[in-house]
């Protein structure tokens, strides 16, 4: 795992997250876990979801963090009823808590990501 997913997610560790993967085709996979970096680790070993076997190297490119496995699993569905724009307006236009933000009662991360365009000109997630 980079050292900049360990600084990052040390501080929520003993969370059940909900997680948005960028995988090497450009398209995203969502799931949950309770142990996010190791459930990275365990998608690039190829031995994570199937969806993500095929589609390797695959980048960490958004996280939320609930306090219980049962929140985590239904944010998980319903980030899987976003279309590709819905969710990438989640990846790139979430706001970090704090003062002048309040309605967010969740941590939220998102690792650093550009927007490009794939050859059909539609826009991606590349880190």
């Amino acid at each position: 795992m980079d050292a900049d997913l360990e600084i990052r997610t040390s501080c929520d560790s003993g969370g059940n997250y909900t997680y948005i993967l960028l995988c090497a085709d450009h398209t995203l996979y969502t799931g949950w876990t309770n142990d996010l970096e190791n459930r990275v680790r365990t998608h690039n070993r190829g031995a994570g979801a199937k969806y993500t076997r095929s589609r390797l190297p695959v980048k960490l490119v958004y996280w939320e963090v609930f306090p219980t496995k049962k929140e985590a699993m239904a944010r998980e569905y319903a980030i899987k009823q976003l279309s590709r724009k819905q969710k990438e307006t989640l990846i790139f236009g979430w706001k970090a808590p704090g003062p002048e933000n309040k309605e967010h009662s969740r941590s939220v991360g998102r690792a650093d990501a550009v927007r490009s365009a794939d050859t059909k000109g539609n826009r991606t997630a590349a880190l």
